[in-house]
């Protein structure tokens, strides 16, 4: 069985040196562009990631991703759960489409299975779930200039600012996070401004003692190419004894906070 799934990850990984000399794969898999394939040769790879429809007027792009990771672990958590020797497979599945309408309507829909396989005291909120949506919406362009562009989403979305700080997917656990809202967002060629609001994000999170959910209830983003940047946003959590979630919210205590950042690219400013 380890043999078989040695070999598939050979594969994968060979597959992936393969096509990535020709495409940088992006965090935001959502931000990756392949309309410049129209014209190019109709490999297999070509076809997957480019398939015209309707006469060429609509196109659709498909990926995914496979990502294993062995952890070995001595004494986790100091002891506290007199695990020993804890070692375990996390994995994540991931594919994704995305349609393109026209210049000015876009969908894109992403599934996502996280696995845990051997982990004594059994998966971690981060580690498994088996299958679920990870990314859901439709991007509506409201206008387009050769000067600036402004755009609408709407749906469930990874959203992902600056280092991540603040707000981030979360690459590193096995399960990224996601958020339900809407977006509106405002490109030039010296300026670009995100401001969005949300329902929600993946939770809740397990503490020691307690456990949280948190809503981003507001977000704005501000960004200057090669120069200054600014964001800030209003987190609201709430928080319940350990091993408590009610579907109520509002019976859980409610902590709400105000966070911003600001930084010079290049320059002398430290992120805040």
């Amino acid at each position: 069985m380890l043999q078989k799934r040695a070999i598939t990850l050979l594969l994968n990984i060979c597959l992936v040196l393969s096509v990535s000399r020709a495409q940088t794969f992006q965090l935001m898999r959502y931000d990756e562009s392949y309309a410049d394939l129209r014209d190019s040769a109709r490999t297999f790879y070509h076809r997957v990631k480019y398939a015209p429809l309707f006469n060429g007027q609509v196109y659709v792009s498909f990926g995914g991703e496979v990502r294993w990771e062995f952890d070995a672990f001595d004494n986790e958590d100091w002891g506290a759960f007199h695990a020993g020797k804890d070692n375990f497979l996390l994995q994540r599945y991931d594919l994704h489409a995305d349609l393109h309408l026209s210049d000015r309507l876009r969908f894109f829909a992403q599934l996502r299975s996280g696995l845990e396989n051997g982990r004594p005291h059994g998966p971690r909120p981060i580690d498994e779930d088996k299958l679920n949506v990870q990314n859901l919406f439709g991007d509506i362009r409201i206008w387009k200039t050769p000067k600036d562009t402004l755009t609408f989403r709407g749906g469930r979305q990874e959203i992902n600012y600056g280092s991540g700080r603040l707000i981030s997917v979360r690459e590193g656990p096995n399960l990224r996070l996601y958020f339900t809202g809407a977006k509106w967002m405002y490109a030039s060629k010296n300026l670009t401004v995100d401001a969005f609001a949300t329902g929600g994000r993946f939770g809740p999170y397990r503490c020691i003692r307690q456990s949280w959910h948190e809503r981003i209830k507001s977000l704005g983003d501000i960004r200057k190419p090669g120069g200054a940047a600014a964001s800030a946003y209003r987190p609201i959590l709430y928080r319940y004894p350990q091993g408590q979630f009610p579907l109520r919210r509002r019976s859980g205590k409610r902590v709400q906070t105000y966070h911003g950042r600001a930084y010079l690219a290049g320059g002398e400013w430290s992120q805040l």
